[in-house]
């Protein structure tokens, strides 16, 4: 209350609470820091059933698409993915950034 950021971190968690799914599973598939959605979902209560569905399915996702590509490519393909990792997570950012963007917005609107 005393930075007066009372109204922006209430409206955060009604756009979580609205929107956590899609957050969820965004900042699961992506390489965004994950700790980031754990605290986020925590921090506005969301409920444990939806949380657990958006992990599961987004880290599965995303697990299963490496494990695919080091299949199919070998070792090229965890060489390529440990080379190329800063720039994955720049997209990821970039990718969860606009999606929440576009999803504010559309709410907004």
């Amino acid at each position: 209350e005393w930075t007066g950021a009372t109204g922006g971190y209430e409206e955060a968690m009604r756009q979580f609470d609205e929107n956590g799914f899609i957050a969820l599973f965004l900042i699961g598939v992506t390489p965004f820091p994950f700790q980031v959605g754990v605290a986020a979902a925590g921090a506005a209560g969301y409920p444990i059933i939806p949380f657990v569905i958006a992990v599961t399915l987004s880290r599965s996702i995303r697990y299963y698409a490496e494990a695919v590509l080091v299949m199919m490519l070998g070792a090229k393909a965890g060489n390529w993915l440990k080379r190329n990792q800063l720039k994955m997570f720049l997209g990821g950012c970039v990718l969860f950034a606009g999606v929440m963007a576009w999803m504010i917005f559309r709410n907004a609107g």
